[in-house]
């Protein structure tokens, strides 16, 4: 056992310990402070009130126990050093004791010199912890001096690279890493680091031991010393070749995605075209363009088969040459595809190579019974190999020509027999008419004389008097319009109905007819009874109206009673509380807050029912300001629950701000609410322009949401969860449903339960 040390009783111990710089401690065996000088309450904290209490009192409690057996060891006759949290004034701080037996008063006591370790420690805890993640990061990592040569490289380097630290220390950068044709990068990124620059994401070329080129990322952030001094830089080196080999796999078929797209398109604007104008020859010439177009084709044409001969009907790009093989080339009943002319072994092979072809495919127009009417033809001035992809669209567009083919020829016959278009209108459950080019009414089917009981001689000088007196004058000037511009007419309006004595609905439409010169000469129409239809939705619009009207009606009146019952209930708490049993105060707590839900389903019901009764008309709103407007609402609750919230740059839309306000307020509030117990919220937000319709989505990373439920989380009152677990009314998301469906959107949601929901609705842009 090494020797005490003494101190008698009456020496003036505190003058010996306030001359000591050091913080020094006096313990009885039992852990009482005898003796602290100045420096030691500094370090524990307290002005004295330490003194005479035990020690044992301000030792963090997970230290108690080795403290006590340190202390006993000391006051046993041991030196030692011990290091401890010890709380001081609130505050937890790391204390060392460096401690020796001292005889005091007849025992032996512990004299210790204490310190405040605290900024050393973490100081200490920091660079293991900095190391630790330098080793084990999945990035290189690397520092290098202000001349480029490297002074650290971590493992992810060694793997990154394949050059070992005892490879790498001591070489420079730019002769180790950086290929020949980007060595001036070096210079530059050093000189931006001695100003003191931080170059960010900076993405370059770097190579391997083995040769090997790498894409990567790099963040490069000056080393400074304890003056300022940039001494040297610390470079982050992140390995992009996988992502930009994704990205530009991404970007070729989001390319290839374009191309369909406007294929896709341009097939929808033809099927559109075919069903309101009767242009022919136009349309197959459209066809012909559509082709070249998607194959990226120098020449294309489309042939009619008729009487055994084929007879050109569109084209574009070809010579005679090639004319002249189109003309004498025999029917096919299959696809001819020729990606090299020169070696294939094809009839004909001399005049296409003469007209420029070099590759070619030509698709035979098949009816829809099966007849044989035509083919369709794209030509290369190159070698080329035609996709699948490419076969598919052009097969598209040879469906779209037959059908225009065989519908002309239908139509062509059906003028071609008048008694047959008439037999055929008499057939039909809808009023016929047609009229000449001067749009004057030659002929009715039966339907008509059935429906006004007129005597043909009668029915054309009369047909205007049959139309409701409000309807006249729109149709005469749609009609007006129509044969001015040769366009298809279609209008809504009223009839009188002889027999039934009332006015009905009708639908009137008429295309024109056009002669080889491209001349209207006569209008085919018909007008079909609409009358139970409008009368649907009519019903419809008043049922809705009424129930609108009604729950609008039904919330107000309920908030007045709603707010007796809570301001009755406050008072009864506030002056009778002291008078009440515990259920009396229970049964109380319930009424009260049954109150509040109530009043929050009013509410919810109010606005649920103001989403269509807005009269002002939309106007243009900045989404991005509605959001900040939204945020700012939502403060106390991103507050609360930690919430972390980005946002891409939105749009400006035409609608109401309201509403707007509505959709992101319920969604992104919905995200915070229904958030994961096990982590804070995180919550992305953003739009993306897709043609004429902006989609928005809201992302959390929350608590998601079960497959069975995904269809009908938008219903009314629809909850997936009860009140104690998270408050609400069940009315947000329907809510939200009203909103988009009057702006003829969609919203839906994307889940993976425990993970989080991505809700997205669109919007007119």
């Amino acid at each position: 056992m090494a020797a005490a040390g003494s101190l008698p009783g009456d020496t003036p111990v505190p003058s010996l310990f306030d001359a000591t710089p050091e913080g020094l401690l006096l313990l009885a065996p039992d852990g009482t402070v005898l003796q602290r000088n100045a420096t030691a309450r500094e370090t524990l904290g307290g002005a004295g009130e330490l003194t005479g209490n035990s020690i044992f009192k301000i030792v963090a409690p997970e230290y108690v126990e080795a403290f006590g057996q340190f202390h006993a060891s000391v006051c046993a006759g041991r030196q030692g050093i011990f290091e401890c949290d010890m709380l001081r004034d609130g505050q937890r701080r790391r204390v060392e004791f460096r401690a020796a037996p001292l005889a005091y008063n007849g025992f032996n006591a512990s004299l210790a010199v204490c310190r405040d370790v605290t900024s050393r420690t973490r100081a200490e805890r920091d660079s293991l912890l900095l190391s630790a993640i330098v080793e084990s990061s999945d990035d290189a990592i690397v520092s290098k001096d202000l001349n480029g040569v490297i002074t650290s490289w971590n493992k992810s380097a060694e793997r990154l690279f394949g050059y070992t630290a005892r490879e790498a220390l001591g070489q420079s950068v730019a002769s180790l890493l950086i290929p020949d044709d980007r060595q001036a990068e070096e210079p530059a990124i050093l000189a931006r680091l001695r100003n003191g620059e931080r170059v960010e994401h900076f993405e370059t070329v770097r190579k391997c031991k083995d040769g090997r080129l790498l894409e990567i990322s790099l963040t490069i952030s000056p080393v400074k010393d304890t003056t300022g001094r940039v001494i040297g830089a610390s470079k982050i080196a992140r390995d992009i070749t996988e992502r930009r080999k994704a990205e530009r796999d991404i970007a070729d078929l989001n390319g290839q995605l374009r191309v369909d797209l406007a294929a896709m398109t341009w097939m929808q604007r033809l099927a559109t075209r075919m069903v309101q104008t009767e242009e022919f020859a136009p349309l197959l010439q459209e066809i012909v363009s559509a082709g070249l177009e998607i194959t990226g084709a120098q020449m294309g044409c489309i042939q009619l088969l008729d009487g055994g001969h084929w007879k050109l009907v569109a084209q574009q790009g070809l010579a005679s040459p090639f004319l002249d093989w189109l003309q004498n080339a025999p029917p096919r009943n299959a696809r001819l595809v020729v990606e090299n002319l020169a070696a294939a072994e094809l009839s004909g092979r001399r005049a296409l190579q003469e007209a420029g072809v070099q590759a070619l495919q030509v698709t035979p127009l098949f009816s829809r019974a099966g007849q044989l009417l035509g083919r369709f033809a794209t030509c290369h001035r190159q070698v080329h190999g035609a996709s699948e992809r490419e076969l598919r669209l052009l097969d598209l567009l040879a469906r779209q020509a037959a059908d225009l083919i065989q519908t002309q020829r239908d139509f062509t016959a059906l003028l071609e027999s008048e008694a047959r278009f008439r037999q055929l209108a008499n057939s039909m459950p809808q009023i016929v008419w047609s009229s000449g080019s001067g749009g004057a009414v030659d002929y009715y089917n039966d339907r008509w004389y059935e429906f006004t009981g007129l005597p043909p001689q009668q029915a054309a000088e009369e047909a205007t008097e049959l139309i409701h007196p409000e309807d006249r004058g729109p149709v005469k000037e749609a009609w007006r319009q129509a044969m001015a511009s040769g366009t298809p007419f279609s209008h809504e309006l009223r009839l009188w109905d002889r027999a039934a004595g009332q006015w009905r609905w009708f639908i009137s439409r008429a295309v024109p007819v056009r002669n080889a010169a491209g001349e209207v000469t006569r209008w085919y129409g018909s007008s079909t009874d609409i009358d139970a239809q409008k009368h649907v939705e009519a019903e419809l619009r008043r049922a809705n109206q009424d129930l609108e009207q009604f729950a609008f009606s039904a919330s107000h009146d309920l908030q007045e009673p709603l707010r007796s019952v809570k301001i009755y209930s406050q008072l009864l708490a506030s002056r009778y509380a002291h008078r009440l049993d515990g259920q009396a105060l229970e049964f109380l707590t319930y009424l009260r807050t049954g109150a509040s839900r109530m009043e929050m389903l009013v509410n919810d019901l109010l606005a649920y029912t103001r989403v269509t009764t807005l009269t002002e008309p939309p106007e243009a709103v900045n989404a991005e300001e509605i959001l900040t407007q939204v945020l700012d609402n939502l403060a106390g609750a991103i507050a609360e629950s930690g919430a972390t919230i980005t946002a891409s740059p939105l749009p400006s839309l035409h609608m109401h701000a309201s509403q707007m306000q509505q959709l992101l307020q319920n969604l992104i509030g919905n995200a915070i609410k229904y958030r994961s117990p096990h982590r804070a919220p995180l919550i992305e937000i953003g739009a993306t322009l897709d043609q004429e319709t902006w989609t928005f989505w809201v992302q959390d990373n929350g608590i998601g949401i079960e497959p069975q439920f995904l269809k009908g989380i938008f219903g009314l009152f629809k909850r997936l969860h009860t009140e104690k677990e998270y408050a609400g009314s069940g009315i947000g998301l329907a809510i939200c449903q009203r909103i988009v469906d009057r702006y003829n959107g969609k919203i839906w949601v994307e889940s993976t339960p425990g993970e989080g929901s991505k809700f997205l609705f669109t919007l007119p842009a």
